[in-house]
């Protein structure tokens, strides 16, 4: 049975970070870090309920030591993706020794990418010639996709080791000024695409596959001028760690990612509209996607890079109300 991973939203900066990252950590390297690391991981596997608050002291120690690991990797492997010749034997090799090579990750052999534009998707995939790519050029507006998408995936019956449901858009402006299509775009795609898309992929996947719905920090309180975009990351959260519940008897786990402002398109657009957004701590997509691939060996529920976030993210459990919409608005 073919193992897939599946990426949409794949054409946007974080999707082709979460691409880089996938497949560069498939290459191998920084064995003997990444042993250790994983091993102590391991033994820490199972989560607890404070952690949705904020890590603990030998949870940062190990998000930190499996971190630097994961960047060691991508650095060495993104070296080695110039002897492309010795790969098979390299990776024999690796992943006899590397516990990487034991997550579902290990065994992924294509890579599906989904967004509109196939030119971006196809420029992406020869990016890693390496790996195995379908490229599916589908618009998740249209519920029209998603009845192709079901087809193929009958058709092929792969198994679904890792989806990440990256596809979002949003609209900066207040509600009353912002378009009806705009603010119905934002929901179909925010909200009806990924529940639809994560719908579809379920029955593919079995035991130890892992899935990542992409939410925001805006998901933690009502953000003013991002009103309807910050209540459809409230439900992606909320979805997200319903349904980890209601397949952890079935060893499936998911994973909320939160991230606040990245240094992508759709965020350097915010910035423009909305100049306090500039002086807000910008995180690194590569970063991002990295740690949330390690969030996920972790089973995490949320995933909430940087302290500076993660502290936004405490806040908006426990200051009243008030407080946290004059937060939300900086």
């Amino acid at each position: 049975m073919k193992n897939i991973a599946i990426i949409s939203g794949a054409s946007s900066g974080l999707g082709e970070c979460f691409v880089e990252a996938l497949v560069e950590l498939s290459e191998c390297g920084a064995e003997s870090r990444l042993d250790s690391a994983l091993e102590s991981n391991q033994a820490c596997n199972v989560e607890s309920h404070a952690d949705f608050y904020l890590d603990s002291t030998l949870d940062s120690k190990l998000d930190s030591d499996l971190e630097s690991a994961l960047e060691s990797c991508v650095q060495k492997s993104a070296h080695s993706a110039n002897h492309n010749t010795n790969h098979n034997a390299h990776a024999t090799k690796c992943s006899a020794k590397n516990p990487f090579f034991q997550t579902p990750f290990s065994q992924i052999n294509e890579i599906w990418l989904i967004a509109r534009r196939r030119e971006r998707l196809e420029a992406l995939a020869r990016r890693f010639p390496q790996k195995s790519f379908k490229i599916l050029a589908l618009d998740l507006a249209d519920m029209a996709s998603f009845t192709e998408l079901e087809r193929i995936l009958k058709d092929e019956s792969p198994r679904i080791s890792l989806l990440i449901s990256n596809a979002g858009v949003s609209h900066y402006g207040s509600f009353s000024d912002i378009s009806l299509a705009s603010a119905l775009e934002i929901i179909a795609l925010n909200i009806t695409a990924a529940t639809a898309l994560t719908k579809i992929c379920l029955p593919f996947m079995q035991s130890a596959s892992k899935i990542v719905e992409v939410s925001s920090v805006s998901s933690f309180a009502p953000n003013v001028n991002l009103l309807v975009y910050s209540a459809s990351k409230a439900y992606l959260s909320a979805f997200s760690l319903g349904l980890g519940e209601e397949l952890r008897a079935q060893n499936i786990s998911v994973t909320a990612l939160c991230p606040g402002l990245m240094q992508t398109e759709m965020f350097a657009n915010l910035g423009q509209a909305r100049p306090n957004a500039r002086k807000l701590l910008k995180l690194d997509p590569k970063k991002v996607a990295l740690g949330t691939l390690k969030a996920t060996l972790k089973n995490k529920r949320i995933y909430t890079p940087s302290v500076f976030y993660k502290i936004y993210r405490i806040l908006a459990r426990i200051l009243p109300y008030a407080l946290v919409l004059k937060l939300a608005r900086m």
